[in-house]
């Protein structure tokens, strides 16, 4: 369609108004402005030149840099700009198990299908994968059980029959409590507490508030514990029935408003419930605590109190440790915490300030967790995984040179000189907590750096060294309801799980004999844990890889020419492994001429040990990328392994 200028050319040149008559002068005469009439010139309206641009219904394209992924993208950016991304997810239905892709920070988790696979292949039989599944089936049942239907004793619900706890119970429950719970877990002041639930026993419950009578009967049932009220079952023992009433008021605790006694009661519960009677809360409580701490914004508040700042710093701490070993991201974000930390005299043991290192270390907890195993961290180059890996064992090592040299990890075990129960639980929680560490940082850094070997064998002793100080430390361990379930199990199941792996790769290193005393040692615990569980805790099924890798060893010798006579009352399978002495050290055996008579039907080593000249001494722990077997391999073991073993796990 033309569209024609509304004036004409005349008065478009001269920029004047152009009227145009209604009427013409003459009928049928052409339209002519007034201002042509009157100057008798032509008058012409032309057509409008200017050209509409037609409407683009295709959008126009991103520039090249938009399609790239930027170096500080988030996963859920990338996920954003380009849709669905192919990352390596957790399964979070498993506990023991792992996955082949990516080390997570759960000490627990393992067993990924390729390293079970290696081992079984290894060992020759399937008893290992038979005894990982039932250690799996048990604890998923226990613990993380995601089905709505399950039987659960845990209620939130007070009890329908009270609590008869007499005046003299209540004072040695609440000297208890400040005897040995208060100075690891600082968050209480003992005159405040005794003033706000003053009431609570003498008047009974039904006259204080909900929030007092929460953290009283919490810290009673703490207390009642080191008075033979505690039990590893749950639902069971004076204290779980005290504690019981405290989940009866979780609900009027966790509606707002909210306030410090209400936080207070709910970080003396989740103290409890670290305990092994409570494995099916899990860290439900810590992570609620933390919420609540951050809606009252104690870690940021100019007016926040030294009572405000102790309960935020020891929730800090539990929160930090609890999400670690949950390979999750922690409710705190540590770039908004700005308040100071108090003092707290309670918990200087000597020289040792316990409540500022357990603070420092679970920055330092969160750090690796941020840079390490967080998802974002999946997206970094090898190089800068193994870059990160370096600043985090500067961080580690600053740490462990700031503990008083008798807590301080990687020095000689002091704990026996030490009379104080609550030093010796200083003390463990000391080197489990830096030890944790160590399990998931050098067991990353194998997994990323598979080909330096250099970094590989300072990683592999790390780790191994790191797994006999925990089961050297389990000696000092109260088999007690009371002991927090990170000390008593999580800390001495990762370390057996790592000895094992090593004595199954390294059957001719000469450290070998050690870990398998280890390995007793540990079996040795886990068995008195079951017994005084009753149980509750499956400390039998542990103790069942001791066995295995015992069991190993001396099989692989059978087949092993000894270079010497062995001792005529030596009787085989009636002493420890590590008892036989030279007489069939591998140091002693040409292990040339071992990997020579391949065809003879003699065991070759090549599949065991790493390559010579070092093979005594280099420790063989190989990533999950590296833990295929030869058929060849597979069938040489299976002919010399031709054990039957029991039904370790038993009936669980």
């Amino acid at each position: 369609m033309i569209r024609i200028n509304k004036s004409c050319d005349q008065c478009r040149y001269r920029k004047v108004r152009c009227v145009v008559p209604e009427t013409p002068r003459r009928p049928g005469a052409p339209s002519t402005c007034i201002h042509c009439i009157n100057r008798n010139e032509s008058c012409q309206f032309t057509p409008i030149r200017r050209k509409f641009r037609r409407e683009d219904t295709q959008p126009a394209p991103l520039p090249i840099e938009s399609l790239r992924p930027r170096e500080n993208d988030l996963p859920i950016d990338r996920i954003l700009r380009f849709g669905p991304q192919n990352f390596d997810l957790y399964d979070d239905s498993v506990v023991v198990k792992a996955s082949n892709e990516r080390t997570t920070s759960s000490g627990m988790s393992f067993f990924s299908n390729q390293r079970m696979s290696a081992l079984a292949s290894r060992i020759g039989t399937d008893v290992l994968t038979e005894l990982v599944e039932d250690l799996e089936t048990l604890l998923v049942s226990r613990v993380c059980s995601q089905n709505d239907y399950s039987p659960s004793t845990v209620e939130f619900q007070s009890p329908l029959a009270g609590v008869n706890v007499t005046s003299s119970e209540a004072e040695a429950y609440i000297d208890a409590y400040f005897d040995r719970v208060h100075p690891i877990y600082p968050f209480l002041d003992i005159q405040v507490f005794t003033s706000h639930t003053a009431n609570c026993h003498r008047t009974g419950t039904s006259k204080c508030s909900k929030a007092c009578s929460a953290i009283y009967h919490a810290v009673l049932a703490l207390g009642s514990q080191y008075h033979q009220g505690g039990s590893f079952i749950p639902g069971s023992g004076k204290a779980w029935s005290t504690f019981q009433l405290c989940l009866g008021i979780i609900p009027d605790i966790l509606v707002p408003p909210y306030s410090l006694t209400k936080l207070q009661a709910l970080t003396a519960m989740s103290i409890f419930a670290m305990n092994a009677c409570c494995l099916q809360l899990d860290q439900a409580l810590v992570y609620e605590a933390a919420r609540m701490a951050q809606s009252l914004r104690y870690h940021k508040s100019s007016n926040a109190q030294p009572a405000h700042l102790k309960v935020f710093w020891t929730i800090y701490h539990l929160e930090k440790i609890a999400s670690f070993s949950d390979n999750n991201s922690s409710v705190f974000a540590d770039e908004d915490i700005g308040c100071d930390i108090p003092s707290v005299p309670e918990s200087m043991f000597g020289d040792y300030n316990w409540f500022l290192s357990a603070i420092h270390l679970s920055r330092l907890t969160s750090i690796v967790y941020t840079t390490l195993f967080s998802t974002r961290s999946s997206l970094k180059s090898a190089e800068d995984c193994l870059c990160s890996i370096k600043h985090v064992r500067r961080g580690l090592e600053e740490w462990r040179l700031s503990v008083h040299v008798v807590f301080r990890p990687k020095e000689p075990i002091r704990l026996s000189e030490i009379g104080s129960p609550n030093m010796k639980m200083v003390g463990i929680q000391t080197h489990y907590l830096y030890y944790n560490l160590v399990f998931a940082v050098e067991r990353l850094c194998l997994h990323v750096d598979p080909d330096e070997k250099l970094d590989r064998e300072d990683s592999k002793w790390e780790l191994m060294n790191a797994a006999r100080t925990i089961i050297e430390l389990v000696s000092f361990i109260e088999i007690k309801p009371h002991m927090p379930i990170f000390v008593a199990g999580i800390m001495p199941l990762s370390a057996v799980f790592i000895l094992f792996d090593f004595v199954i790769h390294n059957p001719a290193h000469r450290e070998t004999e050690s870990n398998i005393a280890f390995l007793d040692q540990a079996a040795a615990y886990f068995s008195q844990l079951d017994y005084a569980s009753k149980g509750a805790l499956p400390g039998s099924i542990i103790s069942s890889f001791a066995g295995i890798a015992r069991q190993y060893i001396l099989k692989l010798r059978e087949r092993v020419p000894t270079p010497t006579i062995a001792k005529p009352e030596m009787q085989q399978g009636t002493q420890p492994i590590w008892d036989y002495g030279p007489d069939i050290d591998f140091k002693d055996i040409d292990l040339s001429s071992i990997m020579s008579q391949q065809n003879s039907g003699q065991l070759p080593f090549t599949s065991f040990a790493t390559p010579s000249p070092y093979s005594l001494d280099m420790l063989n722990y190989p990533p999950s990328q590296d833990m295929h077997a030869s058929n060849n391999q597979i069938e040489d073991l299976r002919s010399i392994f031709g054990l039957v073993f029991p039904d370790w796990a038993g009936d669980v």
